[in-house]
């Protein structure tokens, strides 16, 4: 479809000649003439002069008093035409312009100031009966043909679209464009068989011409007409056999009929094909990517390789290869491919999240750093590098510069937002592991606020609290909410275990506690699970448990020394 034109180009030089070639004679002031023109010129030189300079406000002023000498002057109506529209008074802008076109009706700028007017206020009608008028009054104006096509393209009158492009044809004759647009609009209008004849018109008469051969056959294909698509296409690769465009669309036509055995054909052909961009081979990528066929997306990865090496300075095919190796959990692989596309597009925000959270994924929480101190050279003010950063300290169990971390990403980011409920919920950890205890019940509070729900800040809350011995019977409403939302998380169920084991609520423990051990191996769940038994009074159960948490691992210090006495000890 063509493009109209930016409205109200301006010539100061033409202006002056349009505008002041012609003066009424017209007026009732008892001045002769031949000073009213005098002055009116005046006027309307003034008024460009502001005009240049875009001073609008002292220009209208002018322009409209040069209509107080001389009403009759269509350069000054079609100048304020001009105004007004800056000024949003689409009316006024209107009127004026039309009024310059009844002044002078030969003027092809004041037709097509007006026309482009109707065209902002979705008046389809009116721009046609302009540009159509403008034709008519003006010499040489032909090529507003174009205009009114679009206006009945608008007005979904396809039909006088396509007689309109017809008689473009006609006067300045055909092009591929103009093949198109008609083939389009006859497709709109159900009428297949114009549309194929428009384009095997064109192609008899330029032969040469493949991106007409390419679209015709794309016409075929997805009007159920494949096989004869496929023709077109062979004849097309025939001569051209590197065309890319051909090789995708025959591509996806074999893939759309079920015939694997060509589609792989030619997917092998797309791929090592140096004239298939970059971008379309990422877009076969991403379409592999999605298909639910484990083996589809394997063979996506050996397609990313030879693409890459292909094109090895496109960033999005390393990032793609990246994305597949994850979907492959292959995270260390996928890594590599990211850290690949950051050598070449290092200014990619994308690109550092996805690095920093495969090196999350694969537990090395110094590269981590790395890469979150260097994407924070990059981006200064993006929170979520400061959050990652501050994570991997957390991990490293250096509190210090953890709470440091967090609290710059905490200032920077955005209000509510999710990766704010995590920076609150790291913060009360960290504070909590140095001892910061105030400090870190009101990071969680703050985290509450955003989420109320939120599992991971119920369970450490409340869990701390209880460590603390303080304020259990918050932290007994918290575990509580926790376990209704998940009845059979171990370490949740722990969690709320240890609130009613401070509260001295045994028996409640015991059961809660029952339930963990039986959904988990955690030394630490199975050591609780001892110091219960022991409190019930049922200490040959309890060494037991003690034994059998020990062999598992991750308990407290005391351990030992609860096996060797057979006595419960507490941090």
């Amino acid at each position: 479809m063509r493009a109209l034109r930016p409205i109200f180009v301006f010539s100061t030089l033409l202006l002056l000649f349009i505008g002041c070639s012609k003066l009424s004679q017209k007026s009732t002031s008892t001045l002769p003439n031949i000073q009213l023109n005098q002055i009116a010129e005046a006027n309307f030189s003034e008024g460009m002069k502001y005009y240049a300079t875009e001073n609008f406000s002292d220009a209208k002023s002018w322009f409209l008093k040069t209509l107080s000498v001389n009403k009759d002057i269509a350069a000054a109506h079609y100048m304020l035409g001009k105004i007004f529209y800056l000024e949003k008074k689409i009316n006024e802008s209107t009127q004026h312009s039309l009024e310059a076109t009844r002044l002078e009706p030969k003027n092809r700028h004041y037709y097509h100031q007006l026309a482009q007017l109707y065209e902002r206020q979705n008046n389809f009608k009116e721009a046609i009966a302009t540009y159509k008028k403008l034709i008519n009054e003006v010499p040489n104006s032909d090529e507003f043909l174009y205009e009114i096509g679009t206006n009945y393209i608008y007005l979904q009158n396809f039909d006088e679209a396509t007689k309109t492009y017809s008689k473009i044809e006609q006067i300045f004759g055909g092009s591929i464009e103009l093949t198109r647009q008609k083939q389009q609009l006859y497709l709109k209008m159900n009428k297949l068989d114009l549309a194929i004849d428009e384009g095997n018109k064109y192609i008899k008469e330029h032969p040469e011409d493949i991106d007409m051969k390419i679209t015709q056959a794309e016409i075929l294909y997805t009007n159920n007409k494949g096989e004869e698509a496929i023709l077109y296409l062979e004849k097309v690769i025939l001569q051209h056999p590197t065309n890319g465009d051909a090789q995708l669309l025959l591509m996806n036509i074999y893939k759309a009929k079920g015939d694997i055995t060509n589609y792989e054909k030619q997917l092998n052909y797309v791929f090592s094909n140096t004239d298939v961009s970059a971008e379309n081979k990422l877009m076969v990528l991403q379409e592999m990517a999605t298909d639910p066929n484990d083996e589809t997306r394997k063979k996506a990865i050996k397609y990313a390789e030879l693409a890459s090496k292909l094109h090895p300075q496109d960033a999005k095919l390393y990032e793609a290869h990246g994305d597949l190796f994850l979907a492959d959990k292959k995270t260390k692989e996928g890594r590599e491919k990211y850290y690949k596309a950051i050598s070449i597009q290092e200014k990619d925000f994308n690109l550092w999240i996805k690095l920093i959270q495969s090196d999350a994924m694969l537990n090395e929480t110094d590269s981590m750093i790395i890469h979150s101190e260097k994407a924070i050279s990059y981006f200064p003010n993006q929170s979520l590098f400061w959050m990652y950063g501050g994570i991997a300290y957390q991990i490293k169990k250096q509190c210090s510069k953890a709470i440091d971390w967090l609290e710059e990403a905490r200032k920077l980011a955005e209000k509510n937002s999710t990766s704010l409920v995590e920076i609150h919920s790291r913060l009360g950890d960290c504070y909590n592991d140095v001892k910061e205890h105030e400090k870190s019940n009101q990071s969680y509070e703050e985290a509450l606020k955003i989420d109320k729900n939120n599992d991971y800040v119920l369970n450490n809350y409340s869990y701390y609290l209880s460590l603390r011995k303080e304020n259990l019977d918050k932290a007994r409403e918290m575990s509580n909410k926790l376990i209704k939302r998940n009845p059979y998380e171990a370490n949740y169920l722990d969690t709320h275990a240890w609130v009613l084991y401070m509260l001295k609520d045994y028996e409640g423990a015991l059961k809660i506690l029952e339930v963990a051990v039986a959904n988990s191996s955690n030394g630490t769940i199975v050591e609780h699970y001892g110091d219960v038994l022991y409190q019930l009074g049922r200490k040959e159960e309890a060494i037991i448990q003690w034994k059998k948490a020990k062999e598992l691992g991750d308990t407290s210090p005391l351990i030992d020394k609860k096996i060797a006495d057979q006595k419960l000890y507490e941090e």
